[in-house]
């Protein structure tokens, strides 16, 4: 079988199988974003209002927020690999359905699955890449893969135009997007799944775990390691499961909803703005649309060396900084089309960081897990599902009109951004880095008699 020729070298199976993961976040990419430029157009056809589109993108995020949470479950059950070889012969089929429909209710219907389909995907392939590139610096590989997302999102209002162009038609690009779903689902067919890595040894221990679910082996995997206490302002949480999840994992979930809600909502509704408030041309909004997915794409490129000698602290940091400037920019001068151009780059270079290195971080403090990943992914779907039509809500329904997209841009990008500041002081704080970056010297896994020793030293020291 091809994918175990490709295991005699390691190096050839590992870059084959990224290629694969790359080619499923890129269908994600051109699926979701042909959207902004086919949904006027698609709701124009099947007699419904443009606010119809919010309702598709909702559809959507329910179902990759479904997709997402289930990833856990379905990996202990499936290889990876063929559950994503499955789903992309199912998005063949569903994508190219869309020039078909008769409705906006089957629409809405289809882009549920497809959605639902994304979740499972997108959650796999970040997590096979995880377990690929097991003991290694997983932040440039992540970094890649998620670039790909990006490249097919900035591809698709290109790709609506040239369809349109060339057989008259901009629907057409939905059935192209659903053909090419055969290629990652070739891929992934052919390629032997990873097998999920098991940590050698005993890895270094949380300091003062107080539940005996915390003691097993199992138990210690994605809960990190801990330079002091557990405890929030001196309340003991009862285990240390419980203190990663309301110190790290829940607050980067809002996170996520926060930041990527804005990101799909701002991307959903710039074209409308452009033509509507700005009084672009069709072409030029499309290209303004398509203009932060390639400043977002570059700069996910951009981050993949960057991510081989910085934490992913210092890279999500500055860049959400200036996502929030450029927000601030955009709301400062709302009719101003060159205000919006560089906006619109800054902020697809300023957000291009967030997902990825999101699950880099979780990984760098060793608090990553299948089940953590399905968190992350399913709380941005979660933003991804509301924040949009939020904005279409506000947009159609008050009085600020298209201006109500920069001011909520401005709110949800700027919350976003000190929330994140607040979970990446935390970390570097209270938790010690599983591994090395940029020369740094990683945490070596510490043997049974080590661990018997840290644990005595530390009931020492606490009795004194």
């Amino acid at each position: 079988m091809f994918g175990n020729c490709l295991r005699q070298g390691a190096y050839g199976y590992r870059a084959w199988s990224i290629a694969c993961y790359c080619a499923t976040l890129l269908v994600g990419g051109l699926s979701i974003n042909i959207l902004g430029s086919a949904g006027p157009v698609l709701c124009h056809n099947l007699h419904a209002a443009v606010t119809a589109v919010g309702s598709v993108f909702t559809a959507e995020g329910m179902g990759n927020a479904l997709g997402s949470s289930i990833v856990g479950q379905v990996l202990e059950r499936r290889p990876g690999h063929r559950v994503i070889c499955q789903l992309c012969i199912v998005m063949f089929v569903i994508v190219a359905l869309v020039p078909a429909c008769e409705s906006i209710a089957q629409v809405v219907f289809l882009y549920f699955l497809v959605g639902a389909c994304m979740g499972i995907m997108s959650t796999t392939a970040n997590t096979m890449v995880t377990w690929v590139q097991h003991g290694r610096n997983v932040g440039p590989w992540v970094n890649l893969v998620n670039a790909c997302f990006g490249l097919g999102a900035s591809g698709a209002p290109l790709l609506y135009v040239f369809v349109e162009r060339r057989f008259g038609n901009g629907l057409a690009a939905f059935t192209a997007i659903g053909t090419f779903a055969a290629v990652p689902a070739i891929g992934a067919w052919l390629i032997q799944s990873p097998a999920q890595p098991k940590k050698e040894g005993t890895v270094v221990p949380a300091a003062y775990p107080t539940a005996e679910a915390d003691e097993s082996p199992r138990a210690l995997q994605g809960i990190g390691a801990s330079k002091r206490r557990s405890t929030i302002c001196g309340i003991d949480l009862g285990s240390r499961h419980a203190y990663v999840r309301a110190t790290v994992l829940f607050p980067m979930m809002a996170v996520m909803v926060l930041l990527i809600g804005a990101e799909i909502a701002f991307t959903a509704w710039i074209y409308s703005y452009g033509t509507h408030r700005l009084g672009m041309s069709a072409h030029d909004a499309a290209y303004l649309s398509s203009s932060y997915w390639v400043a977002f794409t570059a700069g996910r490129i951009a981050m993949v060396p960057l991510a081989a000698c910085l934490t992913p602290g210092a890279l999500l940091v500055p860049t959400l900084a200036l996502n929030a400037l450029c927000a601030v920019l955009m709301a400062t001068f709302p009719d101003s089309s060159r205000a919006m151009w560089v906006g619109t780059v800054g902020s697809g270079i300023g957000v291009c960081a967030l997902y990825s290195n999101a699950i880099s971080l979780m990984s760098y403090y060793d608090l990553l897990t299948p089940r953590v990943t399905a968190c992350i992914c399913a709380s941005s779907a979660t933003g991804h599902m509301t924040i949009p039509n939020l904005f279409g809500l506000v947009i159609h329904h008050s009085s600020m009109r298209y201006e109500a997209l920069v001011r909520l841009n401005v709110l949800f990008t700027s919350s976003g951004f000190f929330l994140l500041v607040a979970v990446v002081s935390h970390l570097s704080r209270n938790f010690t880095p599983a591994f090395s970056i940029g020369g740094t010297p990683a945490l070596r896994p510490l043997s049974p008699r080590e661990h018997g020793a840290r644990r005595e030293l530390e009931r020492l020291a606490e009795e004194l």
